[in-house]
C-alpha cells in the first residue's frame, strides 16, 4: 500500500463488525480488480484466531525492531479469500506486544516505521503514512474491540463514490472513512 499521502483519488477505511462482512467486501474488492497487494488487514491476534480458524501460527524471528515482527507462514486448508491472504501474502506480521495483526501492503509502512514496541506505535505508524490521527485512533481501539480494519486506495473516482457508499449498503453495520491527504 502506498502511503496514503501519495494516493491519487484517497484511501478508503472500512470497520468490520463481524468477519462475514469483512470477507464478502474483501471478495468483492477482489471481483472488482484489486489485487491482494493493494488491500490491507489489520485486526487482534484474538480475532484472527476467533475468526479465521485454519491460519497458522506465527514464528517471531530475530531480535532488532524490524526483526521481532512475527512473519506468519503455513498451508491452508479450505479457507475463506481474507484467511487465505493471512497465509498467501507473504506479508503478514504480528507485532509483538500490541498483538496486532497485520496482512497486505500495508506491513512495509508499519515495520518501515518501526511499529513494534512501544504503546500508540500503530497510531503512530498510521499517522506516519498519511492516516488522519482520529483514524488512526479510531482504528487501534476497534482493533482492540476485537473489530477488523480494511484499507484500500481506490483507482479512480467511480471506485471512491462505490466504496464510500455502496460497502456501508452491502454490509450493514460497516464504518467507512475516506480521507485524501
Amino acid at each position: 500500500m502506498k502511503s496514503t499521502k501519495d494516493s491519487l483519488y484517497g484511501t478508503t477505511g472500512f470497520i468490520f463488525s463481524n468477519a462475514d462482512n469483512a470477507e464478502m467486501a474483501y471478495n468483492n474488492l477482489r471481483v472488482r480488480g484489486y489485487e491482494e497487494d493493494e488491500i490491507s488487514l489489520l485486526m487482534s491476534e484474538a480475532t484472527r484466531e476467533h475468526a479465521f480458524s485454519g491460519v497458522a501460527p506465527v514464528e517471531t524471528v530475530g531480535n532488532t525492531t524490524a526483526e521481532n515482527i512475527a512473519i506468519g507462514s503455513g498451508v491452508g486448508g479450505t479457507l475463506g479469500a481474507i484467511a487465505g491472504a493471512l497465509l498467501t501474502l507473504g506479508t503478514t506480521a504480528v507485532i509483538p506486544g500490541l498483538g496486532i495483526v497485520v496482512a497486505g501492503p500495508i506491513i512495509g509502512a508499519l515495520t518501515g516505521a518501526g511499529a513494534a514496541g512501544a504503546t500508540g506505535a500503530l497510531i503512530g505508524a498510521l499517522t506516519n503514512i498519511g492516516v488522519p490521527e482520529d483514524y488512526a485512533k479510531l482504528y487501534n481501539r476497534e482493533i482492540e474491540a476485537g473489530k477488523i480494519i480494511l484499507l484500500v486506495n481506490p483507482k479512480n473516482v467511480d471506485e471512491v463514490n462505490y466504496l464510500r457508499d455502496q460497502i456501508v449498503l452491502d454490509f450493514p453495520g460497516t464504518t467507512v472513512n475516506y480521507w485524501n491527504s
